[in-house]
């Protein structure tokens, strides 16, 4: 089954804003109810301006949304993604996706 450069364009493009370790980490640990980007930080150990900087990268995709509570941002799933592409993929089939499987250290 061949398929049409098209839709392998649509699948890479949506990929590509979770191609990156980080980046998946804050979708597998994002609840419905969302987190902040301290509780998310120390969730991954890694520091507040790298979480921003990813989050960053998911909102400008719309896989992920932020809504300012002064002094903090509360990150959320984004309730509408992307427009689902031409195959049907979008954003939020692969947030629900990589936050249902399990990661094992080989």
């Amino acid at each position: 089954m061949d398929e049409p450069i098209g839709a392998l364009q649509a699948a890479s493009d949506l990929l590509r804003p979770l191609a990156s370790p980080v980046r998946l980490g804050i979708i597998r640990k994002l609840p419905k109810g969302g987190k902040y980007v301290h509780e998310l930080a120390s969730t991954l150990g890694v520091s507040k301006p790298l979480v921003s900087e990813h989050l960053r990268v998911l909102r400008t995709s719309r896989i992920v949304t932020a809504q300012r509570r002064v002094p903090r941002d509360l990150v959320r799933p984004h309730r509408r993604p992307r427009r689902p592409h031409r195959d049907g993929c979008h954003p939020g089939i692969a947030a629900r996706q990589l936050s249902s499987c399990s990661v094992s250290a080989a």
